[in-house]
């Protein structure tokens, strides 16, 4: 999937739960508080890890993103990629669990505010996403596995296509359809 499609992904979903979770599945929040005014820190985490798996392309999103006028990111960008290639360990469960471990383990000094799991939520649906590509993901790496959905690889889409930009909105639809039932309920 293109960046902006994992950004809209990672965060309509988030943004979706949180206005109004769906029995016990809900979103994460950031340091355990539901305060309109942490809602936008938390998506920044969130989109931060939509895009953090694609790190092992030097011409993703992140990789590109500039800070102060330099592509800081570009270098680890080629050196992930040298090492793993594009959707390699990045792309994996075991990528997603030391993300999340990183900011939730309790004896690391930002634990308390949960940022693992919020961007480990983004992280985890940039993989669902990618699953549904033709090409898969590597879930189990280093296992040289691919996994999609639906299991059938016909069924599934190249990135940057219209049904790529179909699934999207259908998700969108769905998500803001979810949200808004908070100011019903």
């Amino acid at each position: 999937m293109t960046g902006k499609s994992h950004v809209t992904i990672g965060t309509i979903t988030y943004a979706s739960l949180w206005a109004h979770p769906l029995g016990a599945l809900g979103a994460p929040t950031l340091a355990d508080t539901r305060s309109i005014l942490a809602l936008p820190v938390a998506l920044t985490l969130v989109l931060l890890g939509s895009l953090l798996p694609d790190l092992d392309h030097p011409e993703g999103r992140l990789a590109n993103e500039r800070f102060l006028g330099l592509p800081l990111l570009k270098p680890l960008s080629w050196l992930i990629s040298a090492i793993f290639g594009h959707r390699g360990a990045t792309h994996s469960l075991l990528a997603l669990a030391g993300i999340v471990a990183l900011g939730e383990l309790p004896f690391l000094p930002w634990a308390w505010a949960h940022l693992g799991l919020l961007v480990g939520w983004g992280y985890a649906f940039h993989l669902l996403a990618d699953g549904l590509t033709k090409s898969g993901v590597p879930l189990l790496w280093p296992l040289d596995l691919r996994f999609g959905f639906p299991p059938l690889r016909g069924l599934r889409f190249t990135t940057g296509t219209w049904r790529e930009g179909l699934v999207v909105a259908f998700l969108s639809v769905a998500c803001l359809a979810n949200a808004s039932r908070a100011f019903v309920d």
